[in-house]
């Protein structure tokens, strides 16, 4: 988890789940007029890079058209649901 505050007030949050050297933003959360301002570039930015230097070299920005997502170069993949039955109990 990272947060983006200004002087001590907390305006944005980033949720991840790193494994690895993969990592996948899971939710974000900031003050509805800080969103195009600060919670899109600034706040990924400084995740990715405190990620990239721990070793993270791929990242999943989750679903969504943002204009921030796009400054960053990224490539669009389609999404996927598997369901697969661990067990016999999951068979039916």
């Amino acid at each position: 988890m990272s947060a983006l505050t200004v002087g001590e007030e907390v305006v944005a949050t980033l949720l991840g789940i790193r494994r690895g050297m993969r990592y996948s933003s899971a939710h974000q959360q900031c003050r509805r007029e800080m969103v195009e301002l600060f919670a899109g570039p600034a706040d990924h930015r400084a995740a990715m890079a405190a990620l990239h230097y721990g070793g993270v070299r791929e990242v999943d920005f989750s679903i969504g058209i943002y204009a921030y997502k796009r400054r960053f170069g990224v490539t669009r993949f389609p999404l996927s649901d598997i369901t697969t039955a661990l067990g016999w109990r999951g068979l039916p």
